[in-house]
């Protein structure tokens, strides 16, 4: 679990910064998925990982320090189609490393394969993940979705390390 610290702050002017949630989101296959500004310490581009990724997960050494990295595609790769998977393969060698802080105070870093963007999402859409659509998918490390607007529509949005209080 991530660690917000600080109050969400809109993008735009003219959005009161207490109705939005301030985000770096990313896609990933055909997922979005978003960590609150907040708890983001840093994007860079992703260093070698030193051990091979095993279940999704690996450790890089930045900064002086070990962190955890998370590859959400390996998590992603079992519910994904064929056409789905290469998606994943056949991107660009270039990866992000979005590095989060934890509940513990922890570093944490997730890849993404495409460079990632600051969003803003608007509180009222914000809803808890259904602990049972969690489970099937997979996606059971994800507590709460959003709607990330789009130019004409809407996408579903996974927010990692938020806490609605």
């Amino acid at each position: 679990m991530l660690n917000p610290t600080l109050p969400p702050r809109p993008i735009s002017e003219g959005i009161n910064s207490t109705n939005v949630l301030r985000a770096i989101t990313f896609e990933m296959m055909d997922y979005f998925f978003a960590i609150p500004i907040d708890v983001v310490l840093k994007i860079i581009i992703c260093p070698p990982i030193q051990h091979p990724m095993e279940q999704g997960i690996g450790i890089v050494d930045l900064d002086g320090e070990t962190i955890t990295v998370v590859d959400l595609g390996y998590k992603l790769a079992n519910l994904a189609s064929d056409r789905q998977t290469s998606k994943i393969t056949s991107c660009s060698p270039r990866r992000f490393l979005i590095v989060a802080q934890t509940l513990t105070g922890d570093s944490c870093g997730f890849i993404a394969y495409k460079s990632p963007s600051l969003n803003d999402i608007s509180l009222s859409t914000i809803r808890p993940l259904p602990a049972s659509y969690g489970q099937v998918t997979g996606l059971g490390f994800v507590n709460y979705i959003g709607a990330l607007p789009q130019s004409s529509e809407s996408s579903t949005v996974f927010i990692l390390g938020y806490d609605k209080q």
